[in-house]
Parts: structure tokens; sequence; C-alpha cells
């Protein structure tokens, strides 16, 4: 039996409840629906949804553990919580697209999450893999649903799934290579609490098996951490800063190093790399070699690869340079991490644009390295801005010009007027774009536009 009908041959029997009708949640109806046509199926989302289908039966609002707790499997979407439910819901009923596909799949999947540079590792990771010739496929939180995909996988294809959190928090299998890039704060609104988030996270190693691989930042102390105190089969490839015994990857200078399958060492030089500004991506780009080399490619190859690499919008994205002052788009920054590792990257930062939804998170780190580091004008959004304002700027004797607004085009004029030729002005929010964008980028493409265009 091939994975498709061993897929649907367990899924036939079942009561299934689709629960969020999103890009993903349509992707797992119209897989259902093309090879059980006839398959009753409920679908349920908080928003009013149209579909034409007479073996499905609609349910519009929230839910609650009654509901769910009629079916035998609740195919659940990514921006689903289950924070008020959870606990009431037999685990066992509780699955997703993801974990779906990676009962069938796994052993031809390399994961990649982290809280930050999951598609920039992806990316590069899928783009090293078809310079090198090897068939692969990209899919997952980075656009593609899983599903979608399954038409175009061969035998010797290589699925490259970036995956969130909200992807692995239902997880029975996860895949065959593993990389988990940092762990940082976020998504407190969506989850329990940080133990939680990062627990999801942690299903990456949790649910390995015996000769899969797990390539993790050994110099993340959350992930360090919680790794050392978490049981696991797979093999721990770690990679981080100096070389040591237990690294099988580190960057020491301008070289980069790869410990390979027979423990011999592979170094190769490390040239500027147009696509991959700053040293988080040099890790980034660490992980990737080392997943590929896991597959048979050499470091020199990933490299050779990288340098042809076109790093993705919104991540310290060069905007343009106009009278002077160049402008910089890192509209992906939804948390103090992210921040700090674009400031860090650019040098003549004097203007920074921050704030947006308030999700409780800790700021602290962000007031310390700018209160070491300080920016000349800040301009802050939203209600995470007005918290950084009470929390910090008041105090903040080195910052000349604050300004609090919710209206972007005041904020970009604000930022051409204050930002000296010679300097740079730099979108980085360190929060979430919703509440006043759809999502973070269109925050970057508004941003974008209002620099290009004439005041």
């Amino acid at each position: 039996m091939d994975q498709v009908s061993a897929l649907i041959n367990q899924l036939e029997s079942l009561e299934i409840l689709i629960l969020g009708f999103g890009k993903e949640g349509k992707s797992t109806y119209q897989f259902i629906r093309n090879h059980l046509a006839n398959k009753r199926l409920t679908i349920s989302d908080q928003q009013p949804f149209e579909i034409e289908d007479q073996f499905v039966q609609s349910h519009i609002g929230e839910v609650d553990a009654n509901f769910l707790n009629q079916f035998d499997l609740i195919i659940k979407s990514p921006g689903v919580s289950t924070k008020k439910w959870a606990g009431q819901v037999p685990i066992e009923k509780i699955s997703s697209q993801t974990d779906l596909f990676l009962r069938f799949w796994g052993a031809q999947t390399v994961g990649v999450t982290g809280t930050k540079g999951k598609s920039s590792t992806s990316s590069l990771l899928y783009h090293i893999l078809i310079h090198n010739q090897q068939k692969s496929l990209l899919g997952g939180n980075i656009g593609t649903p899983l599903f979608d995909l399954i038409p175009k996988i061969e035998k010797e294809t290589i699925i490259v799934a970036e995956l969130s959190a909200h992807q692995l928090q239902y997880l029975t299998l996860a895949p065959h290579i593993g990389i988990i890039l940092n762990l940082y704060q976020e998504h407190l609104d969506h989850f329990q609490d940080l133990t939680a988030y990062h627990s999801a996270k942690l299903n990456m190693a949790l649910k390995q098996r015996e000769g899969d691989y797990l390539i993790y930042h050994y110099d993340n102390q959350q992930l360090k951490e919680r790794l050392t105190h978490s049981q696991h089969a797979s093999t721990l490839l770690p990679y981080g800063e100096k070389s040591s015994e237990q690294l099988f990857g580190w960057i020491e200078g301008e070289t980069i190093s790869i410990k390979k399958r027979n423990d011999i060492i592979e170094d190769q030089p490390l040239k500027p790399l147009p696509g991959l500004a700053g040293k988080h991506n040099l890790y980034n780009l660490l992980a990737a070699s080392l997943a590929a080399s896991r597959l048979g490619i050499s470091l020199e190859k990933s490299l050779e690869a990288a340098y042809s690499f076109k790093g993705l919008p919104h991540r310290i994205e060069f905007v343009d340079t106009l009278e002077g002052v160049s402008y910089y788009n890192d509209s992906i920054s939804t948390i103090p991490e992210a921040t700090i590792s674009a400031l860090e990257t650019l040098n003549f930062v004097e203007t920074l644009i921050l704030g947006g939804m308030d999700r409780s998170i800790d700021y602290s780190p962000l007031y310390q390295y700018l209160n070491r580091h300080p920016v000349k004008n800040i301009a802050l959004m939203g209600d995470a801005g007005r918290r950084i304002y009470q929390e910090w700027g008041e105090s903040a004797l080195d910052i000349e010009k604050f300004l609090i607004s919710n209206d972007l085009s005041e904020v970009v004029h604000f930022c051409k007027k204050e930002t000296s030729p010679g300097k740079i002005c730099l979108l980085s929010p360190a929060a979430a774009s919703y509440g006043l964008f759809k999502n973070f980028e269109d925050r970057g493409d508004q941003f974008k536009m209002m620099i290009l265009q004439n005041d």
C-alpha cells in the first residue's frame, strides 16, 4: 500500500472535524475530498464561510470540549488556540495536517523550527538542495500546505518543511532530520504559557526515533537546557560559535567548519554573503549546511549555493537610500532578540521604529541593549509601543526624540525629517503587527511604499 492509500485508509472510518478553515484547513478538506468524495465531514471556523458540499456540516463560532468530544479525529489548523479547552479533550483525538503528513512522509522530511530564522533557513536549505540537483520541495508554515505537495513527491524527494510551534504542538512523529534554531519568548497570546510554547517546539526532538538527527544551536541557553533535561532517541548535532569536542558545526573568525559522518572536519573560508546579512544568518547557514551534509552535500557545495541565495523580504531588507538616508525593512521582527540582531547587523542606525500588538513579552533585553547602544530617534506604535515608552522611554536619557503614533504615514514622515544623511532608519518593531496591519508582510509593504513615495 502506498503512502497516500495508507493515509486515506486511516481516515476513512473516522468521524472527522476540520477545526479552522483558513489556508491549511481548506487544503486538508480538498485532500480528503479528492480521495473520499462522499465522506461526511464537519468544518468549524470562528468566521462565516461558504462551501457547496452536501456531505459537509458547517459550524460557525467558538467550540468547547462537549462539541469537540463528538469526533474521533480533530484536524486542528495552526491558527486555532487550544487554551480554552486543553486538557478537556483526549490528546489522542487532536491532530493536524503536519502530524498526518509526517506519519507517512517524515522519513523524507527535514523540519526547521525556532522562534526566529525558520523561513530564511528553510529557504536556504531548499536552495542548497536544488542547486545540487537534489529533488526537493518546500512547504509548511512558509506558505504551501504540506498536503498540497503530496502529488509532487517522488521516492527520492526531500521535503523541507518550515514548522511553527502551532504545527508541532500535536505530533506523533517528527521529521527524520530536525533543526531547532533557537527558543525565545513568542506567541504568549496563543499558548498557556512560555513552557507550553517551548514544549511544542521541542516536539521536533522528542518525537524523533533512533536513526534520526536533531541539529540545534548549542549557544542558545534555553534550548540547550531544555534538551539537556529531556529524553530523545535521535542523534544530536549541536552547532555553535567556537570549536569544541561536542559540536558538529562552528564558525571561528572567517572559517566555517562542520564535522561529517566519519568525524572528518571540513573547513571552508567564509566570504561575504549578499543574501545573508548578520551574524544570526551565519548560524542559519551553519544549520542548513549540517542538514545538507547528512544528505550527502559537502560544505563546499553548500557554500557555493549560499552565495547565490537571495534573502527573503522583510528580513533586514534594504529598501533604498534617499537624500543620503538608508532605509531598512525588518518587519519580521516580533521579539526583542530579533531587533537586537538587526541593530547589531546594521551600523549607524539613527532612527528606529518599534511597537505593535502587545503580547506581554519581556522587553528588558532590548532596553538594556539600547541603554548601551543608544539610538537617537525612536518612533513607537501600538499598545506595545506605549508600554515600551512607559517602562523605559520616559527614563531613556540618550534618546533625543520620541514619537508615539499609530499612523504609519506620520511615523514615516518623522523618520524622513529626523534621520541624518549617512545614517540608517530601521523598521524592526519587536512586536506583532495585528491590530494595526493584516500581518507582518502588510506592515513591511506599507512601510516600503511610504518610504518610496514623495511626501
